[in-house]
């Protein structure tokens, strides 16, 4: 499942993603108001819990890679997720990095 705006690519994380995920929930800055930094231990097996989720047939929880259009380069994670039958609750995780350039704006 993909899709893109004007200026940026969403699509499904897959296993090349690994060492991106596992980036960001080690990156302080990132996880500063999302909850405590894992340890690389702990991003692994949260990456590979998502990849399999991701790849269930009924919605649970889907999350999805967010790239620049123009470069390819990856600039976070976005996160949809069911909290009950008529509530989802949306996530996102930018690249510090990227978001000095301006990428949250392009969101």
């Amino acid at each position: 499942m993909e899709f893109s705006s004007h200026r940026l690519d969403f699509r499904l994380l897959k296993a090349a993603d690994r060492e991106i995920f596992i980036s960001l929930y080690r990156d302080p800055k990132v996880m500063r108001k999302i909850g405590p930094v894992l340890s690389e231990t702990e991003a692994g097996d949260l990456f590979e819990s998502v990849i399999r989720t991701n790849q269930k047939k009924h919605f649970k929880q889907y999350v999805w890679g967010v790239f620049d259009k123009q470069t390819q380069l990856h600039c976070g994670l976005i996160m949809l997720k069911t909290v009950s039958e008529r509530k989802c609750e949306i996530g996102i995780m930018l690249d510090p990095k990227k978001m000095e350039k301006g990428i949250r704006w392009k969101l």
